[in-house]
């Protein structure tokens, strides 16, 4: 960060052999998207976590900023007209 460069870090499967304990302990906001979201990839992503498991719309998930309360998180949609 003092250096001004980020790294932005995207991975389909949060799991200790993709993705060592050290290296997600020092994201600061991480994102979980899906729709169907089990206690262990919770707990990988956030530690423990009181959040219950869930299942989403699409662009609708879970987000944790700054090790603070991981809340609801929704994207913009965007609506393309339909090709005729």
């Amino acid at each position: 960060r003092a250096a001004k460069c980020h790294l932005i870090l995207i991975v389909q499967q949060p799991s200790a052999e993709n993705l060592s304990s050290e290296v997600r302990n020092q994201m600061h906001i991480r994102l979980l998207m899906g729709n169907v979201i089990n206690k262990e990839i919770i707990k990988m992503m956030f530690g423990d976590s009181e959040k219950e498991l869930y299942e989403k719309e699409v662009g609708q998930g879970l987000i944790l900023m700054n090790s603070n309360k991981i809340d609801d998180f929704n994207s913009p949609q965007i609506l393309f007209p339909r090709e005729i």
